[in-house]
């Protein structure tokens, strides 16, 4: 991968301002030299492959929008706040629509199955000293946690979620910026390491669920303007419904306030009980008008 969605973002940015002759941020374009080429990187390695390749799954699946406005994001802080200081609206949205996920998986299969969800990174914001926002090139990395069904509380989530981030630490990325061998076989070692959350016999064969998460909150994206006035809705890229797929929810900025959008692709039977499950349906709203909400 070229580029992460921070950097695509980025240049749809400056692609705009260009368009209306305004100032354009210079993009810094060190990324070789903070995390340095690996001549001997394998050729057959396909990090994604490495993360999501137990988990695929075959069949129909659906793309349905679960959208939480601000309001509702403001309570669930302050239930996630017993607990944990300041959590943020990406912590506690993630955490929530996990414990629904578990509530449901629960009521389809009548099986308590512990959940493993993978989360994306922005490594920008874990370097030391911090990198620019404007930092060009793919600057990702991914942690992944297992909660069990005695995790409900949505302050107990919030925690194991943060735990999980703060596995990519300054010392880990000093490790993958040291290059060559050690550093990418330090990076493909946190992979697989993610991968084992899932794939751990201690839970049996097909015993977990899984669920991937990511995050363009907070890019940017409806500030946008090509001259002809900034977007009314920002939709998300998924998958034709008859492809192979991962579960997976992927989080976007609401146009009218400090709300989540979360895009949500899972097999077209899960989604029918996830989107019953009525202490979602007390937060969040199931496919409401994009022009109206």
């Amino acid at each position: 991968m070229v580029c992460d969605g921070t950097t695509m973002v980025l240049f749809v940015k400056d692609w705009a301002a260009t368009t209306c002759k305004s100032p354009t941020k210079q993009p810094y374009l060190e990324a070789e030299s903070i995390f340095p080429q690996y001549s001997e990187f394998p050729s057959g390695v396909i990090f994604f492959s490495t993360l999501y390749a137990p988990v695929v799954k075959k069949g129909k699946h659906t793309v349905n929008r679960i959208v939480f406005n601000e309001s509702a994001i403001a309570n669930l802080k302050t239930k996630a706040s017993l607990d944990i200081v300041n959590p943020t609206r990406v912590e506690v949205v993630t955490s929530f629509l996990s414990k629904c996920f578990i509530s449901s998986f629960k009521n389809k299969t009548g099986i308590d199955k512990p959940l493993a969800i993978c989360h994306s990174v922005n490594l920008r914001r874990k370097m030391g000293p911090l990198l620019p926002e404007c930092s060009f090139g793919n600057f990702i990395s991914f942690v992944g946690t297992v909660l069990t069904a005695k995790d409900k509380e949505l302050s107990e989530l919030v925690s194991e979620l943060r735990e999980a981030m703060k596995k990519v630490d300054i010392d880990t990325l000093k490790k993958i910026k040291s290059g060559g061998e050690v550093g990418f076989l330090k990076y493909y070692d946190a992979m697989k390491e993610v991968r084992s959350l899932y794939t751990n016999p201690e839970f049996g064969s097909e015993a977990t669920e899984f669920v991937g998460f990511t995050s363009s909150c907070n890019f940017g994206i409806y500030d946008i303007d090509f001259g002809w006035g900034k977007p009314i809705w920002a939709a998300c890229l998924v998958p034709d419904a008859d492809e192979s797929h991962v579960s997976f929810v992927f989080l976007m900025d609401r146009r009218v306030d400090k709300g989540i959008e979360a895009w949500v692709l899972m097999k077209e039977d899960e989604f029918d009980v996830l989107g019953k499950d009525t202490e979602l349906l007390q937060y969040a709203s199931i496919n409401p008008s994009p022009i109206y909400n």
